[in-house]
Order: C-alpha cells, then structure tokens, then sequence
C-alpha cells in the first residue's frame, strides 16, 4: 500500500516555513551538467554526483523562463523549480515556488502564520492520499549553515513509515518549499546537508 501511496505524495506542492532571505531580483533554478541552481534562494544540489535522477520537462513544469514562471505564479499557481529522486533509497526532493502574496494575502509574508496555514493544508492532502490520520512533528532543519523551521508529516502502513518534510525560504514576495520525501526511515536533515550555497558570497538570509 505504502508504494501505491509514495508516488502520489511525492507530487504534492505544498508550502511550508523557512528564513527570509535576503532579497535579490526573481528568477527561477536552472540544472546544468547533473547541478541544480537558484540564485534567488541561494540553492545548489549536485544531483547527478549523489545518485539522484532529475525529472525531465515532461514530467514538470521546470523548463519555464522567468518571466514565464512569474506569470504562472501570479496567477496563484506553483511552478516546480527542481524534481529529482534516489530509487534505491526511495528518497525524493521537490523544490517549488509560489508567490506569498498570492496563495497567502492574509498572511504578509509572515513566517508563522504561512506555516500554521500551510501545515494544515498539507496534512489535508497527505491524510487524503494516506487515507487515514498523520503525525505532524515541527521542527527545526539547517540548510546551509542555517536554521530553517519545518514541520514532517508521517503516516505507516503495515511495516512502513512514510515521512515528507516541508521547509521554506522566502525572498521578497516569493516562496521556496524544499519538501522531502522518505521512505521506512526520515533522512530529511541527510538530504538537506546536500545543498550548498549558490552564491558566492554562501549565506544571505536575514532573520526576521
């Protein structure tokens, strides 16, 4: 049941809580030579190197420009900015984006309150495709040397245990979700540990 299930948890494009970075112009990732990069929130995973697949344009929305994906987003969509998973491991990464100002007008950007809201939102859609009760556990991640809140979200079936993870970074009127997906144990802090900073300055947030 619980393979049935991971697939369709994988996809969801959820929002989550994380640091306020510090604000430079918009622009979607890009993957090049097994890398992914987004300048914006300061993001670079090295894929290929630690044996994760990235998923090709027809199976998301990543191949957009930026003034494409900002389109997109302000019509209160979610673009999806990066997609790749480990099958072996049964570990999978998402990173998407949306625009706070949109999918949260209530909240003006504020951290907690976009975290209450989208907590509830994504235990909704997990509890749906789990098709019973969830535990949610927030937390706290570092991604890049930084502390991020986060909260997990965890369901078992029979001998499993299915966990996804939901962390953000904000950027001006934008959202980053850097969600991750594991399968029998949660190796979220492990695969948030692979990202490095992509500027070259390293850490830009500000705490607010």
């Amino acid at each position: 049941m619980m393979k049935k299930l991971f697939p369709i948890i994988l996809t969801s494009a959820l929002i989550g809580t994380g640091c306020t970075q510090a604000h430079t112009a918009f622009s979607v990732g890009s993957i090049k030579d097994g890398v992914y990069i987004n300048k914006t929130f300061n993001l670079k995973f090295e894929g290929t190197s630690h044996n994760f697949t990235y998923s090709t344009a027809d199976q998301s929305n990543h191949d957009l420009s930026t003034k494409e994906a900002v389109a997109l987003l302000k019509e209160g969509k979610t673009y999806t900015d990066m997609t790749c998973a480990d099958a072996k491991t049964y570990n999978t990464i998402n990173v998407t984006l949306q625009n706070a100002t949109i999918i949260y007008p209530d909240a003006n950007k504020n951290i907690d309150k976009i975290m209450d809201a989208a907590c509830e939102k994504a235990k909704e859609t997990f509890q749906q495709s789990a098709g019973k009760e969830v535990d949610v556990d927030k937390t706290i991640v570092k991604i890049n040397g930084d502390k991020v809140p986060a909260f997990t979200l965890s369901a078992t079936a029979g001998e499993q245990t299915f966990y996804s993870t939901y962390a953000f970074l904000v950027s001006g009127d934008y959202v980053a979700t850097i969600s991750t997906a594991n399968l029998g144990e949660n190796h979220a802090q492990e695969i948030y540990d692979l990202f490095t900073p992509a500027n070259e300055k390293g850490k830009n947030n500000e705490k607010k």
